[in-house]
């Protein structure tokens, strides 16, 4: 039997080094259930992301700010649209 299908946002960017990608950054919005949002990193190049961690910690902030200014931005559209929070 055919489960729930769910709707979500997802986006995605990366920590670059030159031209190596050092570390992936995902991030999925549940778009039935605003407050639920789950956001993953994995590291690409060891020795690279040790050599940067000041840039590559950077880069995740911004990053999860950019999600979090996103689900904040669903969340009050939906409580102008009479949804729940």
């Amino acid at each position: 039997m055919l489960g729930t299908t769910r709707k979500e946002v997802k986006l995605s960017n990366a920590s670059k080094v030159g031209d190596l990608f050092v570390e992936n950054y995902n991030a999925t919005i549940d778009t039935s259930n605003l407050q639920n949002v789950q956001i993953t990193s994995y590291i690409s190049d060891q020795a690279s992301y040790k050599e940067n961690r000041a840039l590559i910690r950077a880069d995740r902030a911004k990053f999860e700010d950019e999600v979090y200014a996103l689900q904040d931005e669903m969340i009050a559209e939906q409580n102008t649209q009479g949804g729940n929070e």
